[in-house]
């Protein structure tokens, strides 16, 4: 199994924090968020990842340069940004031939994601990617899943005032080599907001266990790294190591 590993934004809304650091390297609990990752895929099976880079972009290499995962790294530079769904359509062939993870990685999660991989392995046929969900306490700030009383997907609000709900999209999708292979991306940008959105019927979701958040503002990098702190092993406890952004 692959990642693509999306890594190459601003992350403006982090400002200053990400002047001189890219977001994808921001240390919680020691560990940059990329390295967080590639360790948790890793142990879900993943062997090789795709990273995408643009901003501060050989801040990027040169850290995994540094890093026990770069013989398993492949790294595309994006000269003007593609966007999450330009960048999985331009790069379908990594993923060729398995199902595959895209991931934002400016997310902390501290579910080991075992339930994700049953999840997708036992999805109904129909189905073609599992998105992962969380309750958010934010969700005008998130993109909002409404449910019927089946559970099954009625619709999708994108960072709307109001939504009906709070169960929100986590940004970490296990896509099925079905879905790689045939979805129709031709010149979209935005995988979310425009994949998603007009693909629900394929969709497959799996509810985090335990602490999911995004370090996408000072207030929210602030929260995780504070959630962090208190985590035995700096959250990789199942891991058995407290790593760090040299080693991975």
């Amino acid at each position: 199994m692959k990642a693509i590993l999306l890594a190459a934004g601003y992350g403006r809304r982090l400002s200053p924090i990400t002047n001189n650091t890219p977001k994808c390297l921001l240390p919680v609990g020691g560990v940059a968020m990329l390295d967080h990752w590639m360790i948790k895929l890793s142990e879900l099976g993943v062997t090789e990842f795709l990273i995408n880079t643009h901003y501060l972009a050989d801040q990027v290499k040169n850290h995994i340069l540094k890093s026990r995962f770069r013989t398993r790294v492949s790294i595309t530079y994006e000269r003007q940004l593609f966007g999450t769904a330009g960048t999985l359509n331009i790069n379908r062939d990594f993923l060729e031939g398995d199902d595959g993870f895209l991931v934002h990685v400016d997310n902390y999660c501290d579910d080991p994601l075992n339930g994700m991989i049953e999840a997708h392995a036992n999805r109904p046929k129909n189905k073609e990617v599992t998105v992962l969900v969380f309750e958010s306490k934010t969700p005008q700030e998130c993109g909002i899943f409404e449910l019927d009383e089946y559970g099954e997907i009625l619709r999708f609000y994108e960072k709307v005032p109001k939504p009906p709900g709070n169960l929100a999209n986590g940004a970490v999708f296990l896509l099925s080599e079905t879905f790689v292979k045939s979805a129709i991306l031709g010149d979209t940008h935005d995988f979310s907001r425009e994949v998603i959105s007009s693909n629900l019927k394929k969709l497959n979701l799996y509810k985090v266990n335990g602490f999911f958040a995004d370090i996408g503002t000072p207030v929210q990098y602030r929260a995780v790294c504070k959630h962090v702190e208190g985590v035995e092993g700096y959250g990789f406890k199942s891991y058995g190591e407290k790593s760090s952004p040299e080693n991975g």
